[in-house]
């Protein structure tokens, strides 16, 4: 994205131009140029825009659509494969015959990794973790917050689409001021190492 806004001659109106990653997921496109800094863009798929907060919603969807006692085990491996797109971006390991809805379209594992890869990677561009922000770690965050708010109802969904929203001032670390002690006590060890990884 760096280089496509490097190509631009000119005044350009926002989301004017259009970038379509190399990728398997079709009609996912990255529209530039935005009102942010140089290499922000907006996400789109199927024509339509996907924020941070369509994915807390549809994490929400996924997890709720197993029965209970699968529930658990479908958001650990949830968060290992957020865990490892973090780390490995598109070389990410994934969980076998994983399927997620997004805005109404089932997406397979590989597919989902490319769609994260794609939607976080601007947050690099707009808060780089080279100069100490938080980059693509910050929606991982708030992805985490996601499952433990649905697996353990400590808050609800709302107060992590709120925090995916803070601007112009210093994000809050995954759980940081919503949970207590004791209810982080609550949490699975599988999942609590995943966030202190992120």
């Amino acid at each position: 994205m760096k280089k496509n806004y490097a190509n631009i001659n000119g005044p350009v109106n926002d989301y004017s131009l259009v970038y379509q990653p190399p990728c398997n997921v079709h009609n996912l496109i990255l529209e530039y140029p935005t009102y942010k800094s140089i290499g922000d863009y907006r996400f789109s798929l199927n024509g339509t825009s996907l924020s941070h907060g369509d994915i807390i919603n549809d994490i929400e969807r996924y997890i709720l659509s197993f029965p209970v006692n699968m529930r658990l085990k479908k958001a650990i491996e949830l968060s290992d494969v957020l865990l490892d797109i973090l780390n490995y971006g598109l070389n990410a390991r994934v969980v076998p015959n994983f399927n997620i809805i997004l805005n109404g379209i089932n997406y397979n594992e590989y597919e989902f990794v490319e769609i994260i890869y794609w939607l976080i990677g601007q947050e690099d561009i707009n808060y780089p973790r080279s100069k100490g922000k938080r980059g693509v770690r910050l929606p991982i965050d708030r992805y985490h917050e996601a499952i433990i708010a649905v697996m353990y109802q400590f808050f609800n969904i709302d107060v992590v689409k709120r925090r995916a929203k803070i601007r112009n001032r210093r994000p809050p670390l995954c759980l940081e001021g919503i949970i207590s002690p004791n209810q982080r006590n609550q949490i699975d060890i599988r999942l609590l190492s995943n966030i202190n990884l992120i």
